[in-house]
């Protein structure tokens, strides 16, 4: 059976220039230049705002199933619209019953249920058509099995102009069974992440830890944590080197919530990209010809033509237990 597709990691670009200064922003594999969506400057003082949709099927895990799971995805998302600093602004599209991801401009947070392998058979043709092909077939898991999400994000190679970005999240595939309570002791949960909307956007008080799949009343991967992590990447920023207090921290420990709400690092990121009253920011890149794309990243540009180039990332739990260190991103 094919590989499971990894994540891709991001490179460095610049750091913020205040002594908050440990954000990282997303840069494209060719050129190296920032990625950054260009629309998001005010125009006639009602800026444009970014749209996402999400896959009405929503979270298959019992606490976060319907309204609950959508209104995690929300929260997610609308903590990094409320940044006085920043023009951005970020606006819910509605559900769509098309779960498929790829660049169509939809901005897609879809849930897939459990992992592809075991489930599809290696005789199944999706195999054979390339990364990402059996998930939009069957809505499984195609990924690495220690990401919670993963986030793909389809760019221009040259200005780093951001065309689409998409949401992965690898939820439980609906089979019972035990939840490990150190995933980082052996194996990461059997079929899929399960995710937890409890408590519930603006709550604090975190219940236990869940010990199997269904359980309710209890705390395991948290949805709007997770969530609200991916959105960074979506708007252009990667995981920095420090703080474990960061949303863009690459690592998560069970029943956290503390990646809900954004610390210093990240304002000072989506502000250095999407600064109040001015246009979206990039960085220069490469000196290379074909990485010489027009100005300051405010549309695709002659140079470098409209080859487009996809970036995954994902939130990975904090190895514990007998692994020691904490898990790493891997490239496919």
């Amino acid at each position: 059976m094919r590989a499971a597709r990894l994540a891709l990691a991001a490179m460095a670009c610049a750091a913020a220039a205040d002594d908050a200064g440990a954000y990282v922003r997303t840069t494209s594999a060719l050129c190296e230049t920032c990625l950054h969506w260009s629309q998001l400057a005010p125009i006639a003082g009602a800026p444009w705002a970014l749209r996402y949709q999400v896959h009405r099927d929503g979270s298959h895990s019992t606490s976060c199933a319907g309204a609950a799971g959508l209104a995690a995805v929300q929260a997610s998302f609308q903590t990094w619209s409320e940044v006085a600093c920043s023009h951005l602004r970020i606006g819910y599209g509605g559900e769509t019953d098309d779960g498929r991801v790829g660049l169509d401009g939809r901005n897609l947070v879809v849930f897939r249920a459990g992992p592809c392998d075991g489930r599809i058979p290696p005789t199944d043709p999706c195999w054979d058509s390339g990364d990402g092909a059996c998930a939009n077939a069957h809505g499984c898991w195609e990924g690495d099995p220690w990401a919670l999400a993963t986030t793909v994000v389809t760019h221009h190679a040259a200005s780093g102009l951001v065309y689409d970005a998409d949401i992965e999240v690898n939820d439980w595939g609906g089979d019972p069974g035990a939840l490990p309570a150190a995933p980082g002791g052996g194996s990461p949960p059997p079929d899929g992440w399960y995710f937890t909307c409890d408590p519930p956007p603006g709550g604090t008080t975190v219940p236990p830890v869940c010990g199997a799949y269904g359980d309710t009343g209890c705390a395991y991967a948290d949805l709007q944590n997770t969530v609200t992590h991916e959105a960074g990447h979506v708007l252009g920023l990667a995981h920095p080197p420090s703080p474990d207090t960061a949303t863009m921290w690459a690592f998560a420990d069970l029943q956290e919530i503390q990646k809900r709400d954004l610390d210093p690092d990240d304002v000072a990121g989506v502000c250095a990209i999407y600064p109040a009253g001015e246009a979206a920011t990039t960085c220069p890149g490469l000196d290379l010809p074909e990485c010489q794309a027009s100005g300051c990243g405010c549309g695709p540009g002659a140079g470098g033509g409209l080859a487009l180039a996809a970036l995954l990332l994902a939130l990975v739990p904090r190895r514990r237990a007998t692994r020691p260190g904490r898990a790493a991103l891997r490239s496919s």
